[in-house]
This record gives structure tokens, sequence and C-alpha cells, in this order.
């Protein structure tokens, strides 16, 4: 319990140092995916230390976000198939969409 305490705070320093008005790069992208799932209660099901997946995209509007994929806690939410959960975190603006969770990258 003190662990996952312990990187929930490492997280919201790490979320203290991002700065937007330079845009969002990879690692601030991590960041600001960490801390959503954090606030919204979604790292009982994915785990923020768990990164399997960073990828650049950009839609054909030209919106350009970050795709970031965390590995499931749950061996109950394995056997059921859900191996992952994603997030796309927009390289200028830093916000946030939850895209859920899928079988496997």
């Amino acid at each position: 319990m003190g662990e996952n305490r312990d990187i929930k705070i490492t997280i919201k320093e790490k979320l203290a140092s991002v700065n937007l008005s330079d845009g969002v790069d990879k690692e601030e992208a991590i960041v600001i995916a960490q801390n959503y799932l954090i606030d919204n209660g979604l790292d009982a099901l994915l785990d923020v230390s768990k990164v399997r997946k960073t990828d650049d995209q950009k839609s054909p509007w030209g919106i350009e976000d970050w795709l970031i994929s965390f590995s499931t806690t749950s061996k109950a939410r394995r056997q059921q198939g859900l191996k992952w959960g994603s997030l796309l975190v927009n390289k200028k603006t830093g916000v946030v969409k939850y895209l859920g969770e899928g079988p496997d990258l």
C-alpha cells in the first residue's frame, strides 16, 4: 500500500513541473496520463507505473496526440481479455481523452 502511495506522490510532484506553454513532450505526456488515471480512480484498473506503449499519433484532421497505454492491474481483468488501457494526450494542450481497455497491443 505504501509503495502505491509513494508512486502517486512522485507522479503529482512530476506533474507540478510540466510546462504546457512549450507543448507536451513524451515524458510529460506520460506524467499527464498517469495523473489522469489517479484523479479519475482508474489507477485501480490500470497500473500507472507500467507504461506498455507510447506512440506519436496524428489524425487526418491534423490533431496531434500522444497515445499512452498502461497494463491492467488485475488478474481477473486479464482473464477477461483486457490487458491494457489507453489514453490520448494532446501535444499542444495536454488535454486527455480516455480510450478504454482492450485485448492486446
